[in-house]
């Protein structure tokens, strides 16, 4: 069975991006939430992002704006992990 995966990408952007990655290749659904615009982003970020698009991962911005991922508010936020299998704040 599919699960659906939310991850919380804070401060450690390039990792998170590459951990939330590395959570597709089981075949589950995983949406990023990124916490603030990305900050000075690395071709490896640049290329987490770009491969994550690539396979259906829903790609969010929590309090700000960045190109290619859609805001959300904290409020809706909170509403939308309750429908999650599992949320992995990085």
């Amino acid at each position: 069975m599919r699960k659906r995966i939310a991850v919380i990408v804070g401060p450690r952007q390039g990792e998170g991006l590459r951990m939330a990655l590395g959570l597709t290749l089981s075949n589950d659904q995983v949406d990023v939430y990124l916490r603030g615009p990305l900050r000075e982003p690395s071709e490896q970020t640049r290329m987490s992002i770009e491969m994550l698009r690539e396979v259906g991962a829903g790609l969010y911005v929590v309090e700000g704006s960045e190109e290619g991922f859609s805001p959300v508010e904290p409020k809706e936020l909170a509403q939308r992990l309750l429908g999650y299998d599992l949320v992995v704040p990085y």
